[in-house]
């Protein structure tokens, strides 16, 4: 079932990145006045604006604009109103249940149903339009990232490294706090709140100027399947796409419901 889950997820991913196209320049006024003709854009970015960098990622930071995980379908259209697409989604309703998808031109929001109910599950863009937690946007940097959460250091060469439980590979990335649940050697039996985040550069290649790489934070609370956590168990996830320039190319955070 674990290996069906991350099949699943690695597929939607691709799907939703195909789908949807974005800007990812940096602009370069430090006060911005975005489009007025969509609710979710009806933002200023305030440059004096302090945030909590100590604190790690939460359910709390999975936002888009005035939007947030766990929003009833009527809420979010009360904000935006009908989307231009709703797509009932029959993939993978097998293993997470019913799922509905918004498509906008550069936006997909995501529906699952939790607790009886469709919630408001996942978002991505590669639009700057959108802004996201502690109020980071696509064209941000890679350090405006890492600073904007708890983090045990930035010198890369003193992070600790993920030891991979797949086959074949050594060490695939970077831990900024926390131990994954995925990872061989510090991997955890918790039975309370999970937190952990990471520089992902599985299958990156820096000479392929196409190439990219993730920084990933995620969440998980009690209770869970069985007696601790698992990658099985309900879990929020924010992931930042990084070029080989440092620069974020897009944004997504998702909540995996537990697997039927």
């Amino acid at each position: 079932m674990k290996r069906t889950k991350d099949i699943v997820l690695c597929i939607l991913l691709a799907i939703v990145v195909v789908a949807i196209t974005g800007c990812g320049k940096k602009e370069n006024s430090s006060t911005e006045q975005v489009k007025e003709n969509n609710p979710i854009k009806n933002f200023v970015v305030d440059p004096d604006q302090e945030y909590d960098t100590s604190a790690k990622f939460s359910y709390d930071d999975m936002i888009i604009g005035s939007l947030k995980y766990g929003m009833t379908e009527d809420e979010v259209k009360a904000v935006i109103g009908e989307p231009p697409r709703r797509v009932e989604n029959k993939a993978e309703e097998s293993i997470y249940g019913e799922s509905v998808d918004y498509l906008f031109e550069d936006l997909q929001l995501s529906f699952y149903k939790h607790d009886g109910k469709m919630i408001l599950s996942s978002a991505y863009t590669g639009s700057r339009d959108y802004v996201f937690t502690k109020g980071l946007r696509v064209g941000d940097t890679k350090d405006q990232v890492i600073s904007s959460f708890q983090n045990e250091g930035t010198d890369e060469d003193k992070m600790r490294e993920i030891s991979s439980a797949y086959e074949g590979v050594e060490a695939f990335g970077k831990y900024l706090y926390g131990h994954g649940l995925e990872d061989v050697k510090d991997g955890v039996k918790e039975s309370g709140n999970v937190d952990y985040a990471f520089i992902n550069y599985y299958n990156y290649d820096s000479s392929n100027p196409d190439a990219s790489y993730m920084i990933e934070y995620r969440h998980a609370e009690p209770p869970y399947v069985s007696n601790y956590a698992t990658s099985s168990d309900e879990m929020g996830s924010l992931v930042f796409d990084i070029n080989n320039e440092g620069i974020v190319t897009s944004i997504r955070w998702y909540f995996t419901p537990k697997a039927e």
